[in-house]
């Protein structure tokens, strides 16, 4: 029962937000891989209860680590400057930890 909790639960739950953060953070695309792995069980035991809505969300929780990955293997910084060029009234939103060539053309 304890390993169905930890494969299941909480714990894989907090864990895989954890070392997702963590990866998107250094911009490590394998651990956030890791992260959606983590994820998968309680996204099955979501897509297995019967309302929709649970089981929209279960397909996405995997999903939207996998988006992360891909942004950050590929490096999106060149895509927001070709953004802002194409589209000067755009507004661009930035975090903390955003690097500074896109920083420059941050609106907030």
């Amino acid at each position: 029962m304890l390993i169905f909790q930890t494969l299941f639960g909480w714990p894989a739950i907090l864990g895989s937000l954890l070392i997702s953060l963590v990866g998107i953070i250094l911009g490590r695309p394998k651990w956030i891989l890791i992260g959606a792995m983590l994820i998968t069980g309680f996204a099955l035991y979501l897509i297995a209860l019967p309302p929709a809505t649970f089981k929209l969300v279960g397909l996405t929780l995997p999903l939207l680590h996998l988006v992360a990955m891909s942004l950050v293997n590929r490096g999106f910084s060149s895509d927001v400057l070709k953004f802002k060029q194409e589209h000067p009234e755009g507004l661009v939103v930035s975090y903390v930890n955003t690097p500074a060539d896109i920083k420059a053309v941050t609106d907030i």
